[in-house]
């Protein structure tokens, strides 16, 4: 007997192994983004952290407004920090493009969507550890199915994170 053709049972099997293949592959797309929306989180959550110990722990001698936190967008629109510590700049990617971030200052709302926003920024008190000055009290990092907030407090300089969806 030659049969040209697939039977009725075989094709069920075959669209069944493509449904489970194919639910695999969303879920390890999805685990992949979230890890990068953390990723990116992540460093502005330490970043933020390191600024502030760097100016509490520089020397007198030293320019007080040396130290600095800046979140911005590059020209190629991927999430860059600046950091300044004791007058040395370092600048480092931390996210990509695809990656939304915003910050809230006083009830406002601005999105880094270029190199032309207005970048986050924040500086601290060398003798209390609290922030000097700022631009922004929460930042939010978002991504295809997570978002992350960090909140900083003005009087301590004690910074946050949390997963908000």
């Amino acid at each position: 007997m030659n049969n040209a053709g697939l039977s009725l049972v075989e094709l069920v099997v075959v669209i069944a192994i493509l449904a489970v293949l194919s639910a695999g592959s969303i879920t390890i797309v999805g685990a992949i983004n979230n890890a990068r929306t953390k990723s990116c989180a992540q460093s502005i959550y330490s970043d933020i952290g390191r600024v502030k110990i760097n100016t509490m722990a520089k020397e007198k001698s030293t320019d007080v407004g040396s130290s600095y936190f800046k979140l911005k967008r590059d020209a190629s629109n991927n999430i860059v920090i600046e950091e300044g510590v004791n007058g040395t700049v370092v600048e480092k990617v931390i996210g990509s493009s695809e990656l939304t971030v915003s910050y809230e200052y006083g009830g406002s709302n601005v999105n880094l969507t270029s190199s032309s926003s207005a970048p986050a920024e924040c500086t601290f008190d060398r003798a209390t550890g609290g922030v000097k000055d700022r631009n922004f009290d929460t930042i939010t990092v978002s991504g295809v199915r997570a978002s992350y907030v960090i909140t900083i407090y003005p009087a301590t300089g004690k910074v946050e994170m949390e997963r908000v969806a």
